[in-house]
């Protein structure tokens, strides 16, 4: 079953540094401009008329970076998004390119994915990276966290690291190489983490060819969330073996949902699986088998993530 997921994008901030002339670059008011068309279009696009809201408050407090990342010779916008997943929110940054007839959205950082923290404080684009600054308040004291990216086009983003200037050397990296396929016993644990409000369990590269797999509330509804690391067909079918027991689920696309495949998981009995002794589950993707999903700590995270909305 398809879950509508409330997506919404918000509140741009301009970085405090001056941004370099660049030629075919819009300027503030026509990045806000795109931003709203962008959200338009993502709205008219959601099921049920839910989706995409750009809440700009004039240029003054639009936050993105402008510089070439893929090698095109094109210059990228980077921008930071907030998307709105039942009662809370959480950042994203939205990737914009030139493909010819303006500037259009072609991809989006979930943070989470990447390890940083959920609200974006600036984005930087130089030497062909990306980086990001992100800041949390935990218990008064305000954290923060960055993260350097190498991006070359939709669904191809890897860590990389600004060599020091001292060194004398052009600041260009090598993309990191692809973290290998683990086995269930050196995979990552489950975590249970509450995002602006939201409480979601999962795990992130849990197995080859998924990025991240994420249990919540969607509202009233319990959802799991599957990004992959490759283009997959529409839809996927994805069957998880606990034990003796297969789950299967069927995940269509949808625009709104960042990148990531989410299906309803009321009638499901795999939640209630994750409370077992088992310790990983047999994963297949279209029929073909992708090794094991770990399920260390799933059952205490799940279960603290669908406490509100799944019927144990």
């Amino acid at each position: 079953m398809r879950l509508a997921i409330r997506r919404c994008v918000a509140l741009c901030i301009l970085a405090l540094a001056a941004l370099p002339a660049l030629a075919g670059v819009p300027g503030p008011a026509a990045i806000e401009a795109l931003l709203n068309r962008t959200a338009d279009k993502l709205t008219s696009e959601a099921p049920e008329g839910k989706g995409y809201s750009y809440y700009t408050y004039g240029t003054k407090e639009l936050r993105y970076a402008i510089g070439d990342l893929d090698g095109d010779g094109k210059p990228e916008i980077a921008a930071r998004s907030i998307y709105f997943l039942g009662v809370g929110s959480y950042d994203l940054v939205d990737i914009f390119s030139d493909r010819g007839n303006g500037h259009e959205r072609v991809d989006f950082i979930n943070l989470y994915n990447v390890d940083l923290y959920d609200q974006v404080e600036s984005v930087e684009i130089g030497d062909g990276l990306l980086t990001i600054h992100t800041v949390q308040q935990d218990r008064g004291r305000t954290q923060r966290k960055s993260g350097t990216f190498r991006w070359q086009g939709p669904d191809r983003i890897s860590p990389a690291t600004r060599p020091s200037p001292a060194a004398g050397r052009p600041a260009t990296t090598a993309p990191a190489p692809a973290a290998a396929a683990v086995s269930a016993d050196n995979g990552p644990d489950w975590e249970y983490k509450r995002i602006r409000n939201i409480g979601i369990a999962g795990t992130r590269n849990p197995a080859a060819g998924i990025q991240a797999f994420n249990l919540y509330c969607e509202g009233d509804l319990p959802a799991l969330a599957v990004a992959f690391t490759t283009a997959q067909p529409d839809p996927v079918r994805l069957e998880l073996q606990v034990g003796d027991v297969i789950y299967p689920f069927v995940l269509a696309h949808q625009p709104t949902a960042s990148g990531f495949r989410i299906v309803n998981v009321a009638r499901s009995a795999f939640p209630r699986a994750l409370l077992g002794d088992q310790q990983s589950a047999q994963i297949r993707i279209q029929g073909a088998e992708r090794g094991t999903l770990s399920l260390r700590n799933a059952g205490a995270a799940s279960r603290s993530a669908l406490a509100g909305c799944y019927p144990y």
